[in-house]
């Protein structure tokens, strides 16, 4: 007898960002600019009564919190402000629009080529010493401000960041220039140190490359805001037989709700008449419009083409498949891959061991150096080492890559539930597939009946009746089968004394016989599909064999996988017979058939005992156990809650090449991530010791302060940029 489906309470709890039970917290975090201010918010934000996790994502510029169930959420604003940021709430729970950065580094560059004019003796009139340390007071301690305020909260929590580097920096060299002033009297235009100039083109340029860095993340940031494109504004709703238009906060469940040609679905729901073709790429990513009508459920953000249809609401709000999808993408797009785990270790110590590198490059070159010139370079290489040190780029390395991974995820139908699933879908070595709904659709069909039956006509009618009561898919088959030989019946013969119990089967009276559709208990296990035997008053009179239909994209995928190295396997609860020539049909390396829930999450134990990576693909509800043990979890589906709930991947168009799509993605985005890890180390790597002056013995260069705060913001921009990259993802898939 087969087994009928038990079904579960239906439950959508939101995926864990943070590894820690408790009441989640969101809000924005301003002021941030390097991988040690992220250290110190996390730091200061664990230090408060109640806070048993906290992660702050330096791209999103957000905190998550995880406060102790019973703990009443405290005020941000006091604790942000006193470790140098500030607090900025999320309207909604939804990602805010990034403010522009003001164009203050416009006003610092034109100031600092007026100063750099007068110190090199290029603009001279009456007074114009004194301009110059005006101007430069008015770029260091004015537009700059910025950095002393932010490095002096720091100062007084005993940290350092990026803001202590930069403010030193300039802090130095204007203090300098005013003693060289002070010191000659007038003009210090042929100084080798040039401190006025250094301490202006410092501001000026890392005023810039933050501009740079902000208008590159909200590039990165952009597919958040694309999805939010998708919710119309306004919908027609009909209220007694009138077409009313309400704007969207207005629907409520139940709602009929009118969609024509060229607008989107403002809501989840259910069409009750009308059919058209809809554009759901931006939702499922699959790229041709689907064919919905009546019945059919359709989601808030699909466009309507080439018809019109009325559908009753059934998820309104922040309840749509939507909004949970923006909700889900922003939030994977704050965590961190444990990649990022480097860059942390790094940035703790990062800052005062520039601190202490500039102190003894002044030192050796006041050591070293011989002639009237080498305080002038001591203080030149000091502040150099000062201001080109760089750990933005350590910092950015990561996040804004996940960041723009995640975007383009959602873009390609994918929810990836954080970074440490990005990050280990691209290690995994062995995929294991589920067979029925992941490897086949789902839907059998009668390849075969035997037997002989007494007025065909009359007893298909009446089978049919009964087996169009369960919803199991063999039952929904053996109708389909009987509709291809008999014709669609419009009036369904009455069924009575109907009941349908797992692991029997289903049986009801209908047209005065009793009739029962059961499995094949004698059917051998060598014996090819599933056998199900009709029972007529008692009487086997037939014997029905089924097979699932295979996904038609399995054989392609299955074989570009294995082109790269992965090896696959086949997990399935059906016999050997009905398995191995599925599995040998698509290539598959490994076959476990007969298993129960359990046993397969066993066996991918065991895979991981041997050190191989696993990801599972399965349907998100039968396989809960096993998604839930692999290393990763992808579940094919619509993304349904219970789908959504419990895989780390969900591929919203419930295709095999979504999974293909979502490992190139991860391998993709590791591979830019690592780019910018060594271009973060390797930059300061190069450029510390260029900084301190170490070609000058052979060459007598000696690195422009300028040079160096250009260098600084420069590497910061490029990591976002490289980042960016990810979005131009492309795939065959």
């Amino acid at each position: 007898m087969y087994e009928l489906p038990v079904l579960q309470p239906s439950a959508a709890p939101s995926p864990p960002l943070l590894p820690t039970a408790g009441v989640k917290v969101r809000f924005g975090v301003e002021g941030m600019h390097c991988a040690s201010c992220v250290g110190r918010a996390e730091a200061g934000l664990l230090a408060i009564p109640g806070v048993t996790a906290a992660h702050v994502n330096l791209a999103t510029r957000e905190a998550q919190v995880v406060l102790h169930v019973g703990t009443a959420e405290p005020d941000w604003r006091p604790v942000l402000s006193a470790l140098g940021y500030q607090y900025r709430a999320l309207e909604g729970g939804a990602p805010p629009d990034e403010q522009a950065t003001p164009w203050n580094w416009v006003a610092a560059l034109l100031l600092a080529s007026l100063v750099m004019g007068i110190s090199m003796g290029g603009v001279q009139f009456p007074g114009a010493q004194g301009l110059m340390v005006v101007a430069s007071a008015g770029v260091v301690f004015g537009l700059g401000r910025g950095f002393f305020t932010t490095a002096w909260s720091g100062l007084r929590q005993r940290t350092t960041d990026m803001n202590t580097l930069i403010a030193l920096g300039a802090g130095v060299a204007f203090i300098a220039g005013l003693v060289e002033l002070g010191n000659a009297g007038a003009g210090h235009g042929h100084s080798a140190a040039m401190p006025f100039d250094a301490a202006t083109m410092i501001v000026a340029f890392v005023l810039l490359g933050r501009w740079l860095e902000s208008r590159a993340r909200q590039q990165a940031s952009g597919a958040i805001d694309e999805l939010g494109r998708l919710v119309p504004r306004e919908a027609v709703v009909l209220r007694q037989l009138q077409e009313v238009t309400v704007p969207l906060e207005a629907v409520v469940r139940g709602d009929r709700v009118l969609v024509r040609p060229g607008s989107r679905v403002p809501v989840d729901g259910q069409i009750e008449s009308g059919a058209a073709d809809l554009d759901e790429s931006l939702l499922t990513g699959e790229s041709l419009p689907v064919h919905r009508q009546v019945g059919d459920l359709v989601l808030g953000g699909s466009l309507c083409h080439g018809g019109s249809f009325i559908m009753q609401a059934q998820q309104v709000g922040d309840a749509t498949t939507l909004r949970q999808i923006i909700r889900l993408v922003h939030d994977a797009q704050g965590t961190k891959a444990p990649i990022a785990r480097l860059a942390d270790r790094a940035a703790r110590i990062f800052v005062p061991t520039i601190l202490v590198l500039a102190v003894l490059t002044g030192l050796a070159w006041l050591l070293l150096a011989s002639g009237p010139g080498r305080g002038a370079m001591a203080l030149q290489s000091a502040v150099n080492v000062l201001v080109i040190a760089c750990p933005c780029a350590l910092g950015l390395a990561t996040p804004v890559a996940v960041m723009v991974a995640m975007g383009r995820a959602a873009r390609c139908g994918l929810l990836i539930r954080d970074g440490a699933a990005l990050e280990t879908l691209g290690r995994v070595t062995r995929i294991a597939f589920d067979k029925t709904g992941t490897l086949t659709l789902g839907q059998p069909r009668v390849v075969q009946f035997e037997g002989e039956l007494p007025d065909p006509a009359g007893t298909l009618s009446a089978v049919r009746a009964v087996a169009r009561l369960s919803e199991h898919p063999l039952s929904q088959a053996i109708v389909r089968w009987v509709d291809q030989k008999i014709g669609a019946d419009a009036a369904p013969a009455l069924v009575t004394e109907f009941q349908s119990t797992a692991g029997r089967g289903i049986r009801g009276r209908c047209q005065g016989q009793f009739i029962e559709l059961s499995r094949d208990e004698s059917a051998t296990t060598d014996q090819p599909g599933t056998r199900t035997v009709l029972e007529i008053n008692g009487v086997a009179l037939g014997t029905w064999t089924l097979e699932d239909t295979v996904r038609p994209e399995a054989t392609d995928v299955l074989s570009r996988l294995h082109t790269q190295g992965l090896t696959t396997a086949l997990l399935t609860g059906d016999r050997e017979a009905v398995a191995r020539p599925l599995a040998v049909q698509l290539g598959i390396d490994a076959i476990h058939s007969g298993l129960y829930p359990s046993d397969k999450g066993t066996i991918i134990q065991q895979w991981q005992s041997q050190g191989v990576i696993v990801a599972m693909v399965g349907d998100g509800i039968n396989d809960a156990p096993a998604l839930a043990i692999a290393d990763v979890g992808i579940a094919l589906g619509s993304g349904t809650e219970v789908a959504i709930a419990t895989a780390d991947v969900t591929v919203l168009a419930g295709t095999l090449r979504g999974v293909e799509t979502a490992l190139a993605l991860s391998r993709r985005t590791l591979q830019i991530i690592r780019q910018n890890l060594v271009f973060a180390f390797g930059y300061n790597l190069l450029g510390i010791p260029l900084a301190a002056g170490l070609l000058y013995p052979w060459t007598g260069w000696l690195l422009p302060s300028w040079f160096a705060a250009a260098a600084m913001s420069a590497s910061s921009v490029c990591v976002v940029l490289n980042s960016l990259r990810i979005g131009r993802f492309r795939t065959d898939a």
